[in-house]
């Protein structure tokens, strides 16, 4: 870290760091990973970005220069580049060995790295990620005030010292428009943060504590209600891409699932929303845990040696709630333009992620035989 350009400490970025960290426990949480977000803080809002990938250092450069845009089109007063990564802290005597990277160092450290800037100032957050014995997630730690000073690197820099002009702002939207990455969300809700959507990239969904108590879906459904979903491959792209998160419940020792309050704002979205097969994303297990919210006998297991309490419930009542929700499905893919294959496969996916048998036949096969040729 160089010197800072500043001595004030800016509540803005410690407000900023504050959120983040409550969006990387959420992501540790409920996805066993934080994928690299860049967070802008709008006058529409929190505007999130995250990129499919970051495989290769072209990847990582485009992303950089994203974040460079969304900063401009929509005259961000600060934002916050989220990324997972292994760090490599100094000895007790200071000394710090640049010479092995942190990712080879025996003495490397898993963290979430928080690199803030706004218009004035620059700073870091590391924060070290917890694991029990059997390397299981349990928490982020303390990571005390964060550090104010210039940062170096490709996701060094992404603000600029003056608010952009209009035409600046204008010419920053349309380059996003044609990297394929437009906003969701119009309009200022302080309530519900959207985030913006790449070609197949994931959405994330966060429900505000207040949202979950009031259940207030309004926001949402004005989005993604019947009404206002596309039609065809638009709606086939949307499949498989949404994760629904709640934020206000970090320091309840209980599982989400178990929290009165979450269960009744999940039984309340399905009854509104009962597209969850089509649009949750089957690689995490955020279905899992709105799905446990509307099975109504859950009982605790706590076996020895494990960390955390495991969960029972009748079977019986999650097949009937697969059954219920294969109709809003159908409905969806059918919407959507898709083949009876496509619902077949969707149908076994579903199936595999609940850890249940599948062994319907296909809806047709063809097959080829010389004998049917005389």
């Amino acid at each position: 870290m160089l010197p800072s350009r500043s001595q004030d400490t800016p509540h803005r970025l410690e407000s900023l760091a504050h959120q983040a960290s409550d969006y990387a426990l959420h992501m540790m949480r409920t996805t066993g990973s934080v994928p690299p977000t860049v967070i802008a803080d709008t006058d529409e809002g929190l505007i999130f970005c995250m990129p499919s990938s970051l495989t290769d250092e072209a990847a990582k450069d485009r992303f950089a220069d994203v974040a460079r845009l969304l900063a401009i089109a929509y005259n961000a007063s600060a934002i916050v580049m989220v990324v997972e990564a292994w760090a490599k802290m100094p000895d007790k005597n200071g000394h710090l060995d640049a010479s092995i990277p942190p990712s080879q160092s025996p003495d490397r450290q898993e963290i979430v790295a928080l690199m803030l800037e706004d218009r004035a100032h620059s700073a870091t957050s590391l924060l070290p990620i917890v694991r029990d014995a059997r390397g299981n997630f349990m928490e982020l730690g303390d990571a005390g005030p964060i550090h104010f000073g210039e940062s170096e690197g490709r996701f060094s820099g992404l603000m600029k010292g003056t608010a952009p002009t209009a035409e600046q702002s204008a010419t920053a939207k349309a380059s996003l428009q044609k990297l394929r990455l437009s906003v969701i969300n119009r309009g200022f809700d302080p309530t519900l943060n959207w985030p913006p959507r790449m070609a197949n990239d994931l959405i994330v969904v966060m429900f505000s504590k207040e949202q979950v108590r009031q259940h207030k879906l309004a926001h949402f459904l004005k989005n993604f209600g019947l009404a206002a979903l596309p039609f065809g491959p638009a709606l086939a792209s949307m499949m498989d891409s949404f994760q629904f998160l709640v934020d206000g419940w970090n320091d309840d020792p209980n599982e989400l699932y178990a929290i009165p309050e979450i269960r009744r704002f999940y039984q309340h979205f399905q009854e509104v929303w009962p597209y969850w097969f089509f649009f949750c994303d089957l690689e995490s297990e955020t279905l899992q845990m709105m799905t446990l919210c509307l099975l109504p006998n859950l009982t605790g297991v706590k076996r020895v040696g494990e960390p955390k309490a495991g969960v029972q419930y009748d079977p019986l009542d999650l097949i009937r709630f697969i059954e219920k929700n294969f109709i809003p499905l159908n409905t969806m893919m059918e919407r959507a333009g898709m083949s009876e294959m496509d619902i077949y496969h969707r149908t076994r996916d579903i199936f595999l992620y609940f850890n249940l048998p599948f062994d319907a036949p296909p809806p047709w096969q063809f097959i080829w035989s010389p004998c049917f040729m005389r």
